[in-house]
């Protein structure tokens, strides 16, 4: 005895399972750059507040979100910087530690939502 799958019914089952996970993927991507954002601002020295406060996000492609800071003095306190008087001063790494932290989550979230759509 055979089976008989209508193509066309296949392949609409097909792209609205891709719809699906595309949306999904949209879905964690943004929501991980805002936590990453978050987190950023919460590792961030404040003295003035404009550091702080130069937290930012923005949608680059599809699956690509932008967590920065244009405060002029953003990458030194990031990275360290070597002062005059006290030699090097270690940085703070405060992106570094948000990515360090949400990456993980998303990759997990990424993968159930894979597994979801698959079975």
């Amino acid at each position: 005895m055979s089976t008989f799958v209508n193509p066309g019914a296949w392949a609409r089952t097909m792209n609205k399972r891709a719809d699906s996970i595309q949306r999904s993927l949209e879905t964690i991507v943004a929501s991980t750059a805002i936590r990453i954002e978050g987190e950023a601002a919460r590792n961030t020295p404040v003295r003035t507040g404009d550091l702080r406060r130069g937290w930012q996000h923005k949608k680059m492609g599809r699956y690509v979100h932008e967590v920065s800071n244009d405060v002029e003095y953003a990458a030194p306190i990031e990275f360290g910087f070597k002062h005059w008087r006290n030699g090097f001063i270690p940085g703070r790494h405060m992106l570094g530690q948000a990515v360090h932290v949400h990456e993980p989550m998303m990759r997990r979230k990424i993968q159930e939502a894979l597994r979801r759509a698959i079975s």
